[in-house]
C-alpha cells in the first residue's frame, strides 16, 4: 500500500485526552500524517502542541466539532492526501487500526466496490460496543433482501451513517459530495455527512479495525437530564440540527414520527420542570430548525 493519509483530530480543552489520542496515532503500523485542529483551547493545549514534532497544527476559534472537521478535511483534500481519517480527541486507536481500514479498502476495491467511507468498530473502556453505525438496510441484492451482510465473512458490514470516531474518507468522495456542514457546530454533523456520502456510495464498518472511545457516560444525551448550563445552551444545536436532518430527508418516516412524538413529550416535561433556561433552549431550537438552511461548501480543486 502506498496511500497518503491525513489523520484529522479535533480538540477543545481536553489536553489529557488529546495526549492519549496522539500517542496512539504515533504507534500506528501504517503511518499517517497528523493534523490537529485546535478550536481555541485555553487549557494549555496550544502550548503543548507547540512542543510536538511531526504534526501539523491548525488553530482557529472555537467553531465546534463540525467546524473543526470542516477545516481538517478541507486541509487534507487541498494538500493532496488520498484519505482523511477523522476522529475526536478522546479516541484511542489500536496500533493496526489504520492498516486494517486500508487492507479492507483494497479488498473492497478488488470487488469493484465504489467506497464512500470506512469506519472502525468502536468500544468503550469496558469493551462494550458504542457509537454503532446505522446498518445499511436500503441497498438490496437481486433477491430483494438487504445486502449489508455481503462481506460479513470478511468482518465487513454495510452501513449508511457513522459518528466521527475513526472514519476513513477517500479524497475523491469529498471532492464530489463536499465538506461537512460547519454551521452544525456540534451534534449531528457526522450523521449528516456520512449519510450524504452513503446516498451515493457504498460504505462499510470494518470489524478488524478497533478503536476505544473514552467519552464520559454512554447514555444518550437528553435535554431534560442535563445539569451543566453550558451544555444546556448548546443543546439548541442538537434540536435545530435534528429538525434539519428530518426536513431534508436524511431519516425515514418511522424516525420522523418518533422524533415528533419524543419532542412533544419533552416539551410537556419541560413545562413542568421549572427550568426556564431549558424551555427557552428547546423553543429556540425548534424555531431555528425550520429556518436553518446552510450551504454545502467544497474544497478548492
Amino acid at each position: 500500500m502506498n496511500y497518503k493519509v491525513c489523520a484529522v483530530v479535533v480538540t477543545y480543552n481536553r489536553l489529557q485526552l488529546l495526549k492519549g489520542a496522539l500517542a496512539s496515532l504515533f504507534r500506528q503500523t501504517y503511518k499517517p500524517d497528523i493534523v490537529v485542529i485546535n478550536n481555541g483551547s485555553t487549557d494549555g493545549t496550544t502550548e503543548y502542541l507547540q512542543g510536538i514534532d511531526g504534526i501539523t497544527v491548525i488553530s482557529q476559534k472555537n467553531v465546534g466539532g463540525a467546524g473543526g472537521f470542516f477545516t481538517g478535511i478541507k486541509h487534507a483534500v487541498e494538500n493532496s492526501y488520498d484519505f482523511s481519517w477523522v476522529m475526536d480527541d478522546d479516541v484511542i486507536v489500536e496500533s493496526d487500526a489504520l492498516e486494517s481500514l486500508l487492507t479492507d479498502y483494497n479488498f473492497l476495491i478488488r470487488q469493484k466496490e465504489k467506497i464512500g467511507f470506512l469506519c472502525s468498530m468502536v468500544q468503550n473502556v469496558d469493551g462494550y460496543m458504542v457509537n454503532n453505525p446505522a446498518i445499511d438496510d436500503v441497498r438490496l441484492n437481486p433477491t430483494y433482501h438487504a445486502s449489508w451482510n455481503k462481506y460479513l465473512g470478511n468482518g465487513i458490514v454495510g452501513v449508511k451513517s457513522a459518528t466521527f470516531v475513526s472514519v476513513l474518507i477517500p479524497t475523491e468522495v469529498t471532492t464530489e459530495v463536499g465538506l461537512p456542514i460547519k454551521e452544525f457546530f456540534i451534534w449531528g454533523d457526522d450523521t449528516e455527512y456520512t449519510t450524504r456520502i452513503s446516498k451515493k456510495y457504498n460504505c462499510y464498518l470494518c470489524g478488524n479495525s478497533i478503536v476505544t472511545h473514552l467519552r464520559v457516560g454512554d447514555k444518550p444525551i437528553r435535554l431534560i437530564e442535563l445539569t451543566d448550563k453550558n451544555r444546556i445552551r448548546m443543546y439548541e444545536n442538537s434540536i435545530r440540527n435534528e429538525i434539519y436532518l428530518n426536513r431534508k430527508g436524511y431519516y425515514d418516516s418511522k424516525h420522523k414520527i418518533i422524533f415528533i412524538l419524543w419532542h412533544f413529550i419533552t416539551f410537556g416535561r419541560l413545562l413542568f420542570s421549572g427550568s426556564a433556561l431549558k424551555l427557552k433552549v428547546f423553543v429556540r431550537g425548534i424555531f431555528n430548525g425550520f429556518r436553518f438552511n446552510p450551504k454545502i461548501q467544497y474544497p478548492a480543486k
